[in-house]
């Protein structure tokens, strides 16, 4: 588990899966392969490194490296029960609490992180920012603990789905029942209302109060993942954006990592303006062999939504990565956007994406076991960039917006209206 500047306790699985296709990860995790491998394994992963790794391995180094870390942070090793899990949970079904809490500096009290849409958490009321000063099995059993003993406490009560846990928070008690459910990935705001999608597989718009200070004539859609139905829970914001009459588009990436170049195709779909053809080209990926594969949308819808004279915006920090970026530079290079129209949280000083230009494989084993590998560089569909250990940057012309590392939940929203500020400002 990585550290920053705040000590993060997930609560949930809320992590990137493979299938058997080519997908983009978050991938800030490493993973290791520790022994216990028999021959035939450690032979077969040798074979797959060989093989497919993107790039040229002495074959002496092999065995030593994964023993060690497996060739880089993105590439990993998973056993059966993991590598089913993951490829479940990249379907967009997840099981648990679906909030994961940290502890501030210089604050002893355990605070809500980030809260997965349509989980558990979500549904009882939890939100980022929130204080957690307790928890119990019913009202009469909540025990009041500080955020050092928040962790130890919470293990302590060998929770399972089906079970519910009451927290004690700054906003009143919340009463939260673990159990499996489908993530939303897409969130839609305009001047007049929200929505987000729940129900069984998470494509069912329920409508909210949570309107935005925008104007009448542009909306906001959050894309958080591309993982489970967000191709869909996309398509139908866009009817919701298109029934309200609506223009502009601010379109908020903030976070997201990536996930199935699969969900990406079919995101793109909706947003290459000047794409020409049924099915443009939305990715090119490069190999060591020399062999160059293109990935194309699924179609090419952009024109049954907006306007020719419409605007579209793009909301970036440090964690906007892989297939977000991808999706980022394929707006950029059929004139959906310009670097103008790219705003950077900046945090710390920092003002970027994360720059991940390379693609992953997975490849399973007959025990069911699978290694992810590092199979090839990845580049823009017209300009053929890749920003691999760079991302985006000011210096192209994409606007660095003060913001906080906090997640406090008002401060979360005043950094939105801060970005939405300075689009008005330069619109």
């Amino acid at each position: 588990m990585e550290k920053s500047t705040v000590s993060k306790r997930v609560l949930t699985v809320l992590v990137a899966v493979l299938l058997f296709v080519v997908a983009f990860f978050a991938g800030f995790a490493v993973c290791y392969f520790r022994g216990g491998a028999d021959d035939a394994k450690a032979l077969w992963i040798k074979n797959m490194i060989d093989t497919y790794y993107y790039e040229d391995i002495d074959p002496d180094d092999v065995y030593s490296l994964i023993g060690e870390e497996l060739l880089d942070p993105y590439s990993d090793y998973y056993d059966e029960t993991a590598y089913a899990e993951l490829s479940n949970g990249r379907k967009g079904n997840k099981s648990g609490f679906g909030f994961s809490y940290y502890i501030p500096e210089g604050e002893d009290v355990a605070r809500v992180y980030a809260v997965s849409g349509s989980s558990p958490a979500e549904r009882a009321g939890l939100r980022a920012g929130m204080r957690i000063f307790g928890a119990g099995r019913s009202e009469d059993e909540i025990v009041s603990v500080s955020g050092s003993e928040f962790s130890a406490y919470f293990d302590s009560l060998g929770l399972e789905d089906g079970d519910t846990v009451f927290f004690e928070t700054d906003a009143g008690i919340v009463s939260v029942t673990r159990g499996a459910y489908k993530e939303n990935c897409v969130f839609y705001r305009d001047a007049d209302c929200g929505y987000r999608f729940v129900g069984e597989d998470a494509l069912d718009a329920e409508r909210t109060a949570e309107a935005l200070a925008l104007p009448d004539d542009t909306a906001y859609i959050r894309i958080t993942s591309f993982s489970g139905n967000v191709a869909q829970q996309f398509a139908a914001a866009l009817e919701i954006f298109k029934d309200a009459g609506k223009k502009h588009l601010i379109l908020d990436l903030r976070g997201n990592g990536g996930g199935l170049l699969s969900d990406l195709q079919k995101v793109a779909s909706y947003l290459l303006k000047d794409a020409e053809g049924d099915r443009p080209l939305v990715v090119r990926a490069k190999y060591k062999n020399g062999k160059t594969e293109t990935y194309r949308a699924a179609k090419n819808e952009y024109r049954s939504y907006f306007a020719e004279d419409s605007r579209v915006w793009v909301l970036a920090d440090s964690n906007t990565a892989s297939a977000s970026e991808c999706l980022i530079g394929a707006m950029l290079d059929y004139g959906t956007i310009g670097y103008g129209d790219i705003l950077l949280s900046e945090i710390d000083g920092v003002a970027k994406t994360y720059g991940k230009g390379i693609m992953q494989s997975t490849f399973q084993y007959i025990d069911g076991s699978a290694i992810k590998l590092t199979t090839a560089t990845v580049h823009w569909p017209v300009s053929d960039n890749n920003i691999h250990g760079r991302g985006v940057l000011p210096q192209d012309g994409a606007i660095a917006v003060a913001a906080t590392a906090q997640p406090d939940t008002e401060e979360i929203e005043s950094d939105l209206l801060r970005m939405v500020g300075v689009i008005a400002a330069n619109s």
